[in-house]
C-alpha cells in the first residue's frame, strides 16, 4: 500500500511502490488520508473538499502509472483526525503486507524528533513500513538487513529473504559492533542468521564490522549501493517517543536509501 499526499517528498515513495508491485506482480493500493476535525467540519466543508479534489488528481495520475504498467491497482481517499492513524486504519482495513511512504527532509535538530506522519506511523502500523527520501528509487540491486541476534531482527531478515525469493535478488545481512568487546556477540548474531538464511534459495552474504551501528549501516549499502535497508524495531514507550534515539530511526532519518521497519 502507497500511501501518499503528491508532494515531492512522495516521489520516492511512488517509484518503490510501482516498481516493488511491478516485480512482484502485487496489487497496488495507493492511498490519500485526507485531515479533518470533526469539532469544526462545519466551518472546514469548503476545506475538507478541496483536499478531496486534490486527492483524486493525485491518486488518478499514480492510477495511470500503475496501468501503464499494466499493475493491478486501487486507490481510496480516507478522512482522519490524524494522517498516521488514518493510514493505519486503511492499512489494517485493506489487509495489506506493507506500508510505502515518503520522507520529507529533515535537518539539524529536527532529525532528532519524531514530528511526522511518516515516523509517526511507524509504533502503530499492522505491518511493516517502508520509508523513501524523495530521492529513493529500487532498480533490482539487492537487500540489506542489519542483525543484532534479536528476535525483531530475525523477523526483518525473514521479512528480507520472502521479498529477495519473490524478486531474485542478493541480499546482505551486517552485524555491527560498537568495539572489539562486543564482536563475540556480532560474530553470534551472524551465526543465527545464517541458520535462518539456510531456508532461502538466495544470494547472501554476511558482513561484520564495527563503529557506530548507524553509520556503519548507512556506509555499507552506499558502498554496495543497495536499494533497500532492512531493519527490525522493537519500539518505542514514553519519552523516548519523541527522540529518535534507536538505530532505526536514526537510519530512517538520514538514509538516502529506502529504509524498510519490521516490527
Amino acid at each position: 500500500m502507497l500511501a501518499t499526499d503528491g508532494s515531492e517528498f512522495s516521489r520516492g515513495a511512488e517509484r518503490i511502490a510501482l516498481n516493488i508491485a511491478d516485480e512482484c506482480g502485487a496489487k497496488l493500493y495507493v492511498v490519500y488520508v485526507v485531515y479533518y476535525n470533526p469539532e469544526h467540519m462545519s466551518m472546514a466543508i469548503q476545506e475538507v473538499e478541496t483536499q478531496k479534489s486534490k486527492a483524486r488528481e493525485i491518486l488518478e495520475r499514480v492510477k495511470r502509472e500503475a496501468i501503464e504498467r499494466e499493475i493491478e491497482v486501487e486507490t481510496k481517499i480516507h478522512m482522519a483526525e490524524e494522517i498516521e492513524k488514518g493510514i493505519a486504519e486503511v492499512a489494517k482495513d485493506l489487509y495489506v503486507n506493507l506500508i510505502v511512504m515518503g520522507r520529507r527532509g529533515v535537518r539539524g535538530l529536527a532529525k532528532y524528533f519524531i514530528g511526522s506522519a511518516t515516523l509517526g506511523i511507524i509504533p502503530i502500523a499492522p505491518c511493516p513500513v517502508l520509508v523513501a527520501p524523495k530521492g529513493a528509487d529500487f532498480r533490482g540491486r539487492g537487500l540489506l538487513a542489519a542483525t543484532d541476534g534479536s528476535e525483531v531482527s530475525m523477523r526483518a531478515i525473514e521479512f528480507m529473504c520472502d521479498m529477495a525469493s519473490r524478486m531474485q535478488l542478493p541480499v546482505v545481512v551486517l552485524s555491527v559492533a560498537k568495539d572489539a568487546s562486543e564482536r563475540a556477540k556480532a560474530e553470534e548474531a551472524l551465526k543465527k542468521a545464517e541458520e535462518f538464511l539456510k531456508g532461502f534459495n538466495i544470494k547472501a552474504e554476511k558482513v561484520l564490522h564495527i563503529g557506530e551501528p548507524y553509520r556503519v549501516i548507512l556506509d555499507v549499502v552506499t558502498q554496495r549501493d543497495l536499494d533497500l535497508i532492512v531493519l527490525g524495531n522493537r519500539g518505542l514507550k514514553g519519552v523516548s517517543k519523541l527522540i529518535l534515539g534507536s538505530v532505526s530511526e536514526k537510519v530512517v532519518a538520514n538514509s538516502d536509501r529506502g529504509v524498510l521497519i519490521v516490527k
